[in-house]
């Protein structure tokens, strides 16, 4: 239980500072198509940056329910042992 605790925190940790680098990095993008002309090749580039934002939230949920789920199972299967003793 301890191992998946700890398991969770380093996955929030780094998935919080690649949200927050892909943040950064969209924003940057938007400013810089905001303060020229952006042609095709600049709109491209912060559609690209967007999509990458919105795949690295998804994997972040995905991580988040597995990381649930292994926890839940390892409860019931605690309980199992537990009754079993008893």
């Amino acid at each position: 239980k301890k191992a998946i605790d700890r398991v969770r925190k380093a996955e929030e940790k780094q998935t919080a500072q690649e949200l927050a680098n892909a943040k950064k990095k969209v924003k940057a993008i938007k400013l810089q198509n905001k303060l020229s002309d952006s042609d095709a090749e600049a709109l491209d580039k912060q559609a690209a940056a967007e999509a990458e934002l919105y795949a690295l939230q998804e994997k972040s949920s995905t991580d988040r329910r597995n990381i649930r789920k292994t926890e839940i199972r390892i409860e019931k299967e605690e309980e199992g042992r537990i009754e079993k003793r008893s």
